[in-house]
């Protein structure tokens, strides 16, 4: 699927092209035909044939297998003749109008000249094309309640799912994306037909067919119709009735780049799966809540208000905690010429600890704090200075640097609050002299 890939097949088919004329497809009305190998590929080379096991480009001179276009992914099935049987596994169009199937031979040998049976599978192109169909109905959804300007910008149709970009200047909110979500689950059970027909581009025009910004269209053209509402130039294959498409769900709205919004959504068994894993959680956390399905949201709400009190209550008390222990400290306070210095080695976390030295500084105004601590092998530092003593050259990010040597790492922070760690845990003590040391010299000396 590489540029290279394009590149080297186009070279190599455009003379295939000139000799055989393109591709007859007949994939609207059949997923099954007989055709004619006219041409193979390994590469960028052309070949005669090829053996089980070999990966090669196959063009018939007719098929049914959708080529990649329009957003929508090319078919997949097989290719099989009496001497041999392929996967395909990727259909394109190296060059306008020239189909080439990818395969892999399982058995056996194909050969150009031979003629073979040329069969989509049938739950990949039902799957394709319900989301094809799906992405119309969307895309008409998107204009009528955003306005023309949302038009499609780019677009992934796949078996079970679809990806639609498409020009907006806003996010959707949860509300918008829930309103498109459900009038497209509306429209699809409306069991509206879809049509499609050939005609002249003018007139495709005068009847208001949707183009594709970028698309080229020739003289004639292929419009599909939804209903009495949606019509767009298109040559995808679609479902004959919209009930066909069977569930949609939208999982996501996002931007894809300025002014460029992008919806995903699940289509047919996927997006059942999806709604029936959806209803599986949603039951096992009425369970586990002891509630019903219908109550989760009320009783979740119910236990994050109680949570949030609880967490209020739990600061006060934290708060009440800490102011106690800050004064217990306060009393273990050493006076150096007039200033205070507390060295205590601790068992809380760094972020405690700095709300306590912070706390703690408060209460002893003029002071240096230092906090040890260890946890799962790795030692902290926690230093505090007031702000008297940075005005007359105090950094704790300074104090700290001797002690983050013995750990075995470094000091970091600002003057009033610095914080140092190491993986020498079994330093600590020597670490907290060493600040300790430094702390007193610094105070004296000041």
């Amino acid at each position: 699927r590489t540029t290279e890939r394009e590149e080297s097949r186009s070279g190599l088919f455009e003379p295939l092209l000139e000799q055989h004329g393109a591709t007859d497809f007949l994939g609207y009305e059949h997923l099954s035909i007989t055709a004619r190998i006219i041409g193979m590929a390994d590469g960028a080379e052309g070949i005669p044939a090829a053996s089980e096991g070999d990966e090669v480009d196959v063009v018939l001179d007719r098929t049914a297998f959708y080529a990649e276009g329009g957003g929508q992914v090319g078919d997949r099935g097989a290719i099989q003749s009496t001497s041999g049987a392929a996967a395909v596994t990727d259909t394109r169009r190296f060059v306008p109008g020239l189909t080439a199937h990818h395969v892999t031979v399982r058995s056996g040998e194909l050969k150009v000249g031979d003629e073979v049976e040329a069969i989509v599978g049938p739950a990949w192109r039902s799957g394709s094309q319900r989301a094809h169909t799906a992405t119309h109905i969307l895309h008409w959804i998107l204009q009528n309640r955003l306005g023309e300007h949302a038009r499609q910008a780019g677009s992934l149709v796949e078996p079970g799912r679809l990806r639609f970009d498409f020009s907006h200047f806003d996010a959707l909110g949860d509300a918008q994306v829930a309103d498109v979500s459900a009038e497209l689950q509306e429209r699809v059970s409306i069991d509206d037909p879809v049509r499609a027909f050939e005609t002249s581009l003018d007139f495709a025009r005068s009847i208001g067919a949707m183009a594709i910004f970028g698309e080229k269209y020739g003289d004639f053209v292929r419009v599909v119709e939804v209903g009495e509402y949606s019509k767009e130039l298109c040559g995808g294959t679609h479902v004959p009735h919209t009930s066909s498409v069977g569930v949609v769900v939208v999982t996501g709205e996002s931007s894809v780049g300025a002014n460029l919004r992008r919806i995903e959504a699940l289509v047919g068994h996927e997006g059942l799966h999806h709604l029936e894993r959806r209803a599986a959680t949603l039951e096992r956390a009425a369970g586990l809540l002891k509630t019903s399905p219908d109550e989760v949201a009320e009783r979740v709400e119910r236990l994050l208000t109680t949570q949030k009190d609880m967490e209020r209550r739990l600061a006060e008390v934290e708060r009440a905690a800490a102011a106690t222990e800050a004064a217990t400290l306060a009393h273990s306070a050493v006076e150096l010429d007039g200033s205070r210095l507390v060295v205590a080695r601790r068992d809380e976390g760094v972020d405690a600890l700095r709300s306590l030295a912070q706390m703690l500084k408060g209460r002893l105004g003029s002071s240096v704090i230092v906090f040890g601590t260890a946890s799962s092998g790795k030692a902290n530092l926690v230093g505090a200075v007031s702000k008297d003593l940075t005005a007359r050259g105090l950094s704790a990010r300074d104090l700290l640097a001797p002690g983050a040597a013995l750990l075995g790492g470094g000091a970091g922070g600002k003057p009033e609050l610095a914080v140092s760690g190491g993986p020498s845990s079994e330093r600590l003590s020597d670490a907290m002299e060493a600040v300790e040391r430094a702390a007193r010299e610094a105070l004296l000396a000041s």
